[in-house]
């Protein structure tokens, strides 16, 4: 191909690259290391920016200038990484990890790389989604989608068991190094269906590694012959949580570990079993399991009554506690299926898929019969297609099997609630509505005479009502304002010499990757405003281009 897109699994941890190659199998690209992952920590050294593992090391020299788990403060409009080598953004710290991985890629593929799929957690609002492309783009790169964690392992899951036509709901629970994600999808012939999706992306490996932490620094200070304090010291602090994160490793393949290191010139010593780790860490996978149990009520609520398979994914699934309590919970036995890499094969097939449909055009129908068959025309297009690209058909009719997608949040206006003039939120779109979808409300002018009215759009967590009580209950009642924040706001100018009570129409517009368009119309003089919404973490054009000449101006290594 003249053109070659990659898939990125942009981690809190660690990330990793995966193309398409010839035999139409995703593969994983090392990077300059000879890695197949890379640690997501960047080093702001004197001359040079330095992403990976060398940063991740010299965090324990020089914890002020390393950024770690950056992924956790996407979308901010107030965080900032300060060292001595200036002021950056999340989206900025992301650019330099992104830059990184798709240097490597470019030197391991021999041509450039500028089109990618990035992956973000499922549950990532609307903020931290905008924020994970703004990043791309700082990089310098053309991001053809922003794609769900959980979505991409299941794409890649799928493409492996093509064998298997049976259609099956699979519940993919995705456990990182910072996030958690759950989400129920029905693969079948006729493509990959998104049912629903929960979780939790402040809660991860990084959340056991701190329990370690806390664990073996207790241990350590109480071999040592005085009170000492060892988080006290910077760089012994850093050693700690290195050593903290390989502890819980150990705990991996081993029931017991046993720990030492020299601090003030005295050799400490700890001694930390797998029953022990577990016991103190089992609150945290009760919540992965609320999660779980909420998506699969949720799921019911849809008419999928039942899951034939679970799948682990994310490298935190490799604590043996996980599976465990997963089949004690839900009677299924778990998959481990390529946890640090499954996510980024996914994105690498959905960045394939891209570059084909430009090729294919717009005048094939990439629509599937219920069989999951092309119609003839499409099947002959993708043949050739499948010809120039070294494919065969059947692997590229899998790569261009349809996936459709469910919204993670849910979206609404902020309106004066009529009986009481309270201001409530009135949604439009609930959380898990199937993707695209649009939703249209009405509401009404509160004067004689108004001039204009102030549209302001929010998203927030609240279901979609399971009964028809509930659901005239927050079509009357509304939902209180602190429970959204809000996106986007406007005012729309209307006709003059309307009457109180004139309508005023609101349409909310989400396509299949989620980006919300918001129309607000005046029926009566045909007035509309338009816009895709922006939020407070909204980068300027200016600022961008900016961002991207001190990037080309930065040696990344």
């Amino acid at each position: 191909m003249n053109k070659m897109a990659v898939g990125i699994d942009l981690g809190t941890t660690y990330s990793c690259v995966a193309y398409v190659g010839k035999n139409g199998q995703p593969q994983v690209l090392l990077n300059s290391e000879g890695e197949r992952t890379t640690p997501s920590a960047v080093w702001f050294d004197e001359d040079r920016i330095v992403v990976g593992d060398e940063a991740k090391q010299e965090a324990s020299m020089s914890p002020g200038e390393v950024c770690t788990f950056i992924k956790r403060e996407m979308g901010s409009s107030t965080y900032r990484f300060t060292c001595s080598k200036g002021s950056y953004r999340p989206e900025q710290v992301s650019a330099y990890i992104l830059r990184k991985l798709v240097n490597d890629a470019s030197e391991r593929l021999g041509q450039e790389v500028k089109d990618v799929v990035i992956t973000c957690p499922a549950y990532f609002s609307h903020q931290e989604r905008e924020a994970t492309k703004t990043a791309g783009q700082i990089a310098g790169l053309n991001v053809l989608e922003i794609l769900n964690e959980p979505t991409a392992a299941a794409i890649a899951y799928g493409l492996n068991q093509r064998h298997d036509k049976s259609e099956r709901n699979v519940l993919v629970y995705d456990l990182g190094g910072g996030t958690f994600d759950v989400t129920v999808i029905n693969i079948s012939s006729r493509g990959l269906n998104v049912v629903c999706t929960d979780g939790n992306h402040h809660l991860g490996g990084k959340n056991w590694d701190e329990v370690m932490l806390g664990m073996l620094v207790d241990r350590l200070q109480m071999s040592a012959d005085g009170a000492i304090d060892i988080m006290s010291d910077p760089a012994a602090r850093q050693d700690m949580q290195l050593l903290a994160e390989k502890t819980k490793k150990t705990l991996t393949s081993r029931t017991e570990a046993q720990v030492s290191y020299k601090f003030e010139g005295e050799k400490l010593y700890a001694h930390i079993t797998r029953e022990e780790f577990d016991a103190e860490t089992e609150s945290l996978l009760l919540d992965t399991i609320s999660g779980t149990k909420r998506a699969l009520d949720i799921a019911r609520g849809k008419g999928v009554n039942k899951v034939d398979e679970i799948i682990l994914v994310g490298g935190s699934t490799y604590m043996p506690q996980v599976a465990r309590v997963v089949k004690q919970e839900f009677g299924l036995t778990p998959v481990t299926y390529d946890p640090d890499e499954s996510v980024a094969k996914g994105a690498a097939i959905s960045a394939l898929a891209h570059l084909m449909r430009e090729q294919i055009g717009d005048e094939f129908s990439l629509e599937t019969d219920d069989a999951g068959e092309f119609s003839l025309e499409t099947e002959e297009k993708l043949q050739e297609l499948a010809d120039d690209n070294g494919l065969t058909l059947e692997v590229l009719s899998d790569i261009m099997t349809p996936t459709s997608n469910v919204c993670s949040r849910s979206f609404g206006e902020i309106l004066y609630r009529g009986r009481d003039e309270v201001l409530r939120i009135f949604n439009l779109i609930y959380r898990n509505t199937n993707l695209p979808t649009e939703a249209t409300l009405t509401s009404y002018t509160m004067s004689d005479n108004q001039s204009h009215v102030r549209v302001q759009v929010v998203d927030n967590l609240v279901e979609h009502p399971t009964s028809t009580e509930e659901a005239n209950k927050l079509e009357r009642d509304g939902i209180d304002p602190e429970a959204g924040t809000i996106l986007w706001e406007g005012n729309l100018p209307i006709k003059s010499g309307l009457p109180k009570g004139s309508p005023i129409e609101t349409v909310f517009k989400l396509d299949e990757s989620g980006l919300l368009t918001i129309y607000s119309r005046d029926p009566a003089s045909g007035k509309e405003i338009k816009g895709e919404v922006r939020t407070a973490c909204t980068i300027t054009s200016d600022q961008l281009d900016a961002m991207r000449k001190e990037m080309e101006r930065d040696c990344i290594e």
